[in-house]
C-alpha cells in the first residue's frame, strides 16, 4: 500500500498544466511580434524596391523645371526676400503668388511635418495656362519614408487636419487625392509609392497621375534630375525665355533667333537681399536659323580691354566684342526690311566718299577699328558716347587727316577746362544719313583718342565728364559696386553695365516677372558668350540700398529713442550684455541671453547731454562710465549698480567726447584741464594752454593720450604717465583739422595724424613734431569724419562718401560708395589680429563694410544709424551683428543665414 502513494507526482503533474499554458502564451505574442516586424520589414522593403521615378510624373511641356535635394532649404530662406515678393507679384505668376503668400501666412513654415517632407528630393514645374498664367506642380520622393506616405490614404486624412485648417479627402475614379483650402486658395495633393505629387489646378494634378511622362530627357534635363550639390539651379524652355529677353533691339532680335526651339536653357540663381548672381546656359542652334550673325556668335570670347579709367559718371554701356564693323556691316545688313534700300545708300555713299574725300568708305570706317564698339551713357547727359578700338592709330590718322582736308569737312578743337582738348569734325550728309540706319546721329561730333580708343560724341559735356579729369571722386573702378562687379570678369561677346539710378536700360522695361525682381538691384553688368552650341549669359547685380537680414529671435527692440546712437557691448570673451542711452537721460543694459533689461535714470538737467564708456575690470566684470556734458561722472557695474564714490561733480563743464584707457575714463574740460576719473573715484587733471578747444575723442596706444587743440592755428598734445610730454613743444597743425588724432607706433616710435577739413592728411614724429617723409598729402576733398589707423595704414572718409586707404609709406588707394553722402558720416575699424574690417555709415542710414583691400563684404550695405557691434545673441556660436536701426531701435541680424 505504501508503494501505490504517489502525492508528490500528482502535485507536480498539477502545476506543469499552468506553465506549459502560458508558455505557449508567450510563444504565441514572441510569434506575433515577429510577424509583425517582418510585415513591417516587407513593407519597407517593398516601398524601397516598388519605386516610382518622379520624372514620369511630369509633363514635358513645362515652361520652367527645377530640382533640389531639399525644398525646404533651397527656399524657405527666400520667401522672405524682397526679390521673391517683386517676382511672384507679376501677372503670369498671380496663381503662384497667392498660395506663396498663403504659405507665409499660415505658419505652416515652423511646423516640424511639413519640414520633414518638405526637407525631401523635390522637383517643381511650371506650366503656362491659354492666358499666360503659370501653374505649379510638385513631386516630392519620400525615398526612405515612403513607407509611411503610402499610408497617407488610412492615416494622413484623419491627422493631416492637425497641418491643415480646410482639409477634403476625395475618392476619385483613377486615384484618390486631398483638397486643402487655406485662406482664398487651394491646392490638391495624392500619394503613389514613393510619390506625393501636389498642384494648384486639378487638370494639371490629373495628368501628372497618369505617369505616362517620357523617362528619356535631353542631357540638360537629365542633369538638372540627377544634380546634387545643393544649389538652386532650372530649366526654362525657349518661349519662355525668349520672352522675357525680347527687345527692339536689331542684334537682339536676331540672337534671340538662334536659340534652340527644343532644348531647355539651364539656369544657377544666386540670391539674397544686397545682390543677384544669375548664370544660364542657353542651347543654340545654328543651322536651324540661317542668320548672318551665326558666323560672328562662334568665335572664342575674349575679356575687353574697355572700362578702366573711365569717369564714375558713366552710367550705362553697351559693349559688343565679337566683331569690327566691317563684320558687323556685312551681318546686320540683311536683317534691315528691304524697303529702307540699305544696300542702295551704301552704294551711294561709297561713290560720294570716293569722289569727295579720295577715299573709300571701307578705308573711312573699317581699317583701322578693331572689334571692341561701345555705346556711353553719361549720367544727366541726353546724348551717348560711342567708342571704337583703334587696332591702326597710324591709319587713323591718316583717314582723319585726309577728312580735314576736305572742304565738305569742318574740322575744329576745343581746350576745355584743366587743359582738355577736344577735335570737332561735322561730316557730310551722305556719312550722316549712313550712320542713322544705325540710330546713330553724329551730324557734328567731338572725338577724344585715349588707351587705344577713339570716343565720339555729339555733347562735349559727355566727353568731357568721362575723361576730364580724371580723378579719384570720378573714376568708374574705384565705385565699390563696380569693383565687385569687375572683380570676376569674364570673357564675354557682348556685355551691358547699367545703373538704374540714372537709366532704365532696354532689358528692364516693361511689367515682366524678370523685370520687376531685377529692378530690386540698381547697379548690374551682363556678359554674353557664345560657343559651337551654347549662349552663356551671366548677370551679377547689386543694390546700393540697405538690405533686410534676418532678425535674431527677440529683435528688433522698440525704444524711445537712442541717444548719440551708440551701442556698447561689455568688454569680455563671450559677452551677453549690451548697453545704450534712451531718451538723453535713462541708461540701458540688455542681458541678451535671457532678454531681461535693466534701466537707471539719471537726474539730468534739460539741456545736459550723456556719454557713455566701457571699460573691463577683472573683478566686477565690465564698467560702465557715464559723463554729463556738465561735469558729473557715474560709474556702474555690469548690473546697473552705482559704484561706491559715485557721482562726482567736476567744477567745469565737458568739451569733449570721453575714452578709456585700461579701467579709467579720460576727457577734456572746457576750462582747458585734461581729466583721468580713477575706479576709486579718484580725479587727476592736467592744466594745458590750449587756444580753441578739445572737443574731440582723445586718441589712447598703450599709456599715451593724444588731444587736439581745435584752432585756426592748432596743436596736439600727447599725455603719458599723466604727464604731458611736449607741453613746451606741441605738433603743430597748420588749417582746420576734424576728428580725433590717431597714435601709431612705428619701430619703436610714436607718430600721430591728422585730416583737416579741406583734404590735408598729417603725420607727424610725437618726439619732434616733424612730418613723415610723405606727408602732407592732399587728398583734395572735404572732411568731417576723422582718420583712423590700424598700425599699418590710414583710412578716411570724405564728405562725398570715399573711403581713402593711406599708407605711411605714402601710397593711396580709395573706393566710392556710390549715391551716400558722408557729411556726417562715420569710419571705424574692427582689429582682429590680422583681420581688418572698416566700417562706413553714410547718409545716416547705411553702413557699408569692407575688408583690408577696400573690397566690399557680402551681405552690406545693412540698414542702420550707427556703427555696428557683434555678440552671439540666439547661442548658435555665430556672432550676430548689433545696430541703433533707423527708427531708433535696436536690431541684431543673423549674417549666417
Amino acid at each position: 500500500m505504501k508503494n501505490e502513494i504517489a502525492i508528490p507526482e500528482e502535485k507536480t503533474v498539477a502545476v506543469a498544466k499552468p506553465k506549459k499554458k502560458a508558455s505557449n502564451v508567450f510563444r504565441i505574442l514572441i510569434a506575433f511580434i515577429l510577424l509583425v516586424v517582418l510585415i513591417a520589414v516587407l513593407w519597407i522593403g517593398i516601398s524601397w524596391i516598388q519605386k516610382v521615378p518622379s520624372r514620369t510624373a511630369i509633363p514635358s511641356d513645362y515652361s520652367v523645371f527645377l530640382h533640389t535635394d531639399s525644398a525646404y532649404k533651397t527656399f524657405d530662406p527666400l520667401l522672405d526676400l524682397s526679390v521673391t515678393e517683386k517676382f511672384l507679384s507679376a501677372s503670369e505668376f498671380s496663381a503662384v503668388g497667392s498660395a506663396v503668400r498663403e504659405l507665409k501666412k499660415s505658419g505652416l513654415r515652423e511646423k516640424k511635418s511639413f519640414k520633414k517632407i518638405a526637407s525631401r528630393k523635390t522637383d517643381l514645374a511650371f506650366y503656362s495656362d491659354k492666358d499666360g498664367f503659370l501653374n505649379v506642380l510638385a513631386v516630392v520622393d519620400m525615398g526612405p519614408y515612403s513607407f509611411m506616405s503610402r499610408l497617407a490614404p488610412v492615416f494622413l486624412r484623419h491627422s493631416i487636419k492637425g497641418i491643415f485648417s480646410d482639409v477634403e479627402y476625395i475618392k476619385g475614379s483613377g486615384f484618390s487625392y486631398f483638397q486643402v483650402r487655406d485662406g482664398g486658395s487651394s491646392f490638391y495633393f495624392a500619394v503613389h509609392k514613393n510619390l506625393i505629387v501636389a498642384s494648384d489646378d486639378m487638370n494639371l494634378l490629373g495628368r501628372a497621375m497618369e505617369f505616362s511622362s517620357p523617362e528619356s530627357y535631353s542631357e540638360q534635363e537629365d542633369e538638372a534630375f540627377s544634380f546634387g550639390d545643393g544649389s538652386l539651379n532650372l530649366l526654362i524652355k525657349p518661349k519662355v525665355l525668349l520672352r522675357s529677353l525680347a527687345s527692339s533691339n536689331i542684334i537682339s532680335k536676331e540672337i534671340n533667333n538662334l536659340l534652340s526651339e527644343v532644348l531647355p536653357a539651364s539656369i544657377s540663381l544666386d540670391l539674397e537681399q544686397s545682390h543677384i548672381r544669375v548664370d544660364m546656359s542657353i542651347p543654340v542652334d545654328l543651322s536651324r536659323a540661317k542668320s548672318p550673325l551665326a558666323s560672328l556668335v562662334t568665335g572664342e570670347s575674349t575679356v575687353a580691354s574697355f572700362g578702366s579709367n573711365v569717369s564714375g559718371d558713366v552710367s550705362s554701356y553697351t559693349l559688343m566684342n565679337f566683331a569690327s564693323l566691317a563684320e558687323l556691316k556685312d551681318a546686320i545688313f540683311p536683317l534691315f526690311p528691304k524697303e529702307l534700300k540699305v544696300n542702295e545708300i551704301w552704294t551711294s555713299a561709297q561713290y560720294m566718299c570716293k569722289m569727295v574725300l579720295g577715299i573709300t568708305l571701307d578705308d573711312l570706317l573699317f581699317s583701322w577699328g578693331g572689334k571692341e564698339i561701345a555705346v556711353i551713357g553719361i549720367k544727366d547727359v541726353e546724348k551717348p558716347v560711342f567708342a571704337l578700338e583703334v587696332k591702326d592709330e597710324r591709319q587713323r590718322q591718316i583717314v582723319f587727316k585726309k577728312l580735314s582736308l576736305s572742304p565738305l569737312v569742318k574740322s575744329d578743337s576745343f581746350t576745355l577746362q584743366d587743359g582738355f582738348k577736344l577735335e570737332q569734325m561735322k561730316l557730310p550728309s551722305f556719312v550722316t544719313k549712313l550712320l542713322s540706319l544705325f540710330k546713330i546721329s553724329l551730324p557734328s561730333s567731338y572725338y577724344y583718342v585715349k588707351d587705344g580708343f577713339i570716343y565720339i560724341s555729339e555733347s562735349q559735356a559727355a566727353l568731357s565728364r568721362l575723361f576730364n579729369p580724371v580723378k579719384a571722386d570720378s573714376l568708374l573702378d574705384n565705385n565699390v559696386l563696380w569693383d565687385k562687379l569687375s572683380s570676376d570678369s569674364i570673357p564675354s561677346s557682348i556685355s551691358v553695365y547699367y545703373n538704374l539710378n540714372d537709366k532704365t536700360p532696354f532689358f528692364l522695361q516693361g511689367d515682366s516677372a524678370f523685370t520687376r525682381a531685377l529692378s530690386l538691384y540698381s547697379t548690374g553688368v551682363w556678359d554674353i558668350s557664345f560657343d559651337s552650341n551654347t549662349m552663356n549669359v551671366s548677370l551679377r547685380a547689386f543694390s546700393d540700398n540697405a538690405g533686410t537680414l534676418p532678425s535674431a529671435t527677440g529683435f528688433p527692440i522698440q525704444t524711445k529713442g537712442v541717444t548719440g546712437h551708440k551701442l556698447l557691448v561689455e568688454k569680455k570673451s563671450r559677452p551677453q550684455k549690451i548697453f545704450w542711452v534712451e531718451d538723453g537721460r535713462e541708461v540701458h543694459s540688455l542681458d541678451v541671453k535671457k532678454m531681461k533689461q535693466q534701466i537707471v535714470t539719471l537726474e539730468l538737467k534739460e539741456d545736459e547731454q550723456l556719454d557713455i564708456a566701457i571699460a573691463e575690470d577683472s573683478k566686477k566684470g565690465s564698467l560702465l562710465w557715464c559723463v554729463t556734458s556738465l561735469g558729473s561722472v557715474y560709474l556702474f557695474d555690469e548690473k546697473l549698480k552705482t559704484q561706491k564714490g559715485f557721482p562726482i561733480q567736476l567744477d567745469s563743464p565737458v568739451s569733449s567726447e570721453i575714452a578709456v584707457m585700461d579701467q579709467s575714463v579720460l576727457f577734456c574740460l572746457k576750462d582747458g584741464n585734461f581729466v583721468t576719473v580713477e575706479k576709486d573715484s579718484s580725479v587727476q587733471k592736467i592744466i594745458l594752454p590750449i587756444r580753441g578747444e578739445i572737443s574731440s575723442k582723445p586718441d589712447v596706444l598703450g599709456n599715451t593720450v593724444a588731444l587736439y587743440d581745435k584752432f585756426y592755428s592748432g596743436s596736439i598734445y600727447l599725455i603719458q604717465d599723466g604727464k604731458c610730454i611736449n607741453m613746451e613743444n606741441p605738433v603743430s597743425v597748420q588749417g582746420n583739422g576734424t576728428g580725433s588724432p590717431a597714435i601709431v607706433d612705428i619701430g619703436g616710435k610714436l607718430a600721430v595724424s591728422l585730416i583737416t577739413r579741406n583734404g590735408q592728411l598729417e603725420s607727424w614724429w610725437a618726439s619732434d613734431g616733424r612730418p613723415l617723409p610723405a606727408f602732407p598729402i592732399n587728398l583734395g576733398e572735404e572732411f568731417h569724419a576723422g582718420v583712423k589707423t590700424d598700425g599699418k595704414n590710414l583710412y578716411v572718409l570724405s564728405d562725398g562718401a570715399k573711403i581713402y586707404k593711406v599708407s605711411y609709406s605714402g601710397t593711396i588707394d580709395y573706393k566710392v560708395i556710390p549715391k551716400s553722402s558722408a557729411t556726417e558720416g562715420v569710419l571705424s575699424l574692427l582689429q582682429e589680429d590680422d583681420d581688418i574690417k572698416i566700417f562706413a555709415l553714410v547718409d545716416g542710414s547705411k553702413v557699408f563694410a569692407f575688408d583690408n583691400d577696400l573690397n566690399l563684404l557680402p551681405k552690406y550695405p545693412i540698414s542702420a544709424s550707427s556703427i555696428p557691434v557683434f555678440m552671439d545673441v540666439n547661442k548658435d556660436k555665430a556672432d550676430e551683428l548689433l545696430v541703433v536701426s533707423e527708427d531708433a531701435g535696436i536690431n541684431a541680424w543673423r549674417l549666417n543665414d
